[in-house]
């Protein structure tokens, strides 16, 4: 009778699998991504193994501060989001009480980096029952998004 393998078979068509691969070798091969991980040493994993961990792990969105939204020009509403590694980027959406989008754009981060603030640029007398959406996204592009609906 013959052997069953006893080796797990790996999805190499799996396109989230080829994506990671890809990103981990480009961040061996790309001098400032090889800088930015080389920063993130972690005792006995590699620096592909360690861009590619990056590419598993989305950014978290612990909290937005829609209480300090109240529809005036130049509201900021404060954001915390972080990563493993880096938030690249935090793009707000904010909708009114029919999902109609009244105001996008990017928040800005502050030097602890994982604090960032949206500055409202358009002003709303109707915030209740509004919603505002945050997308977090980190280097490899891993995006986590969430919604806030203000209470009417």
């Amino acid at each position: 009778m013959p052997r069953k393998n006893a080796t797990p078979t790996v999805k190499f068509n799996d396109p989230d699998f080829l994506k990671r691969i890809r990103f981990a070798k480009l961040a061996e091969g790309d001098p400032i991504l090889n800088y930015f991980y080389s920063l993130l040493e972690v005792p006995g994993y590699s620096l592909f193994e360690r861009a590619y961990m990056d590419t598993v792990i989305p950014p978290n969105i612990v909290s937005v501060g829609w209480k300090h939204y109240t529809g005036q020009l130049n509201d900021q509403i404060p954001i915390l989001a972080f990563d493993d590694s880096a938030v690249i980027t935090v793009y707000v959406t904010i909708s009114n009480a029919n999902d109609e989008v009244i105001e996008e754009g990017y928040a800005l981060p502050t030097e602890t980096g994982d604090y960032w603030y949206y500055n409202v640029a358009a002003e709303n007398s109707a915030i209740e029952g509004c919603s505002i959406t945050v997308e977090a996204t980190d280097l490899p592009e891993n995006t986590t998004t969430q919604t806030f609906r203000i209470p009417a």
